[in-house]
């Protein structure tokens, strides 16, 4: 009898160290996933070489980035002379960029080709945010 509980003892132990090693397999399979899902298509495609549809949708999100941070900043007490200025510029960059982005994207939506130019102006923001 002694025997078949040490039997049942060191088939137990060696399925829950099974287990232990196939959560441990799977949590670092996931995390491999998550970390490569995070940065696979970071900058694979540059602004210039973007089609217009994946243009709009990364300038939309960059003015958006930039939006929230903008706010995140203004809303913090004691800022300095120096931050306020920054801000100030940072908020007439989000106020004339908005609607190059916006008509650009309305076109884009629409199966219409935007104005000349408007795509140079929006990749000029780009670069002039992403610096």
């Amino acid at each position: 009898m002694s025997q078949t509980m040490n039997t049942r003892k060191t088939t137990r132990d060696v399925i829950e160290m099974l287990l232990t090693l196939a959560t441990a397999i799977l949590l670092g399979l996931m995390l491999v996933q998550l970390l490569g899902c995070g940065t696979l298509n970071v900058g694979l495609v540059p602004p210039e070489k973007m089609q217009p549809k994946e243009l709009a949708v990364y300038s939309m999100s960059v003015y958006n980035q930039q939006y929230d941070d903008y706010l995140a900043k203004a809303t913090l007490p004691d800022l300095s002379d120096a931050e306020k200025k920054i801000l100030r510029i940072k908020k007439r960059s989000l106020v004339d960029s908005w609607p190059i982005i916006k008509t650009y994207s309305y076109y884009v939506d629409h199966g219409q080709v935007p104005p000349e130019g408007i795509q140079q102006e929006i990749l000029e923001w780009l670069n002039s945010v992403r610096y």
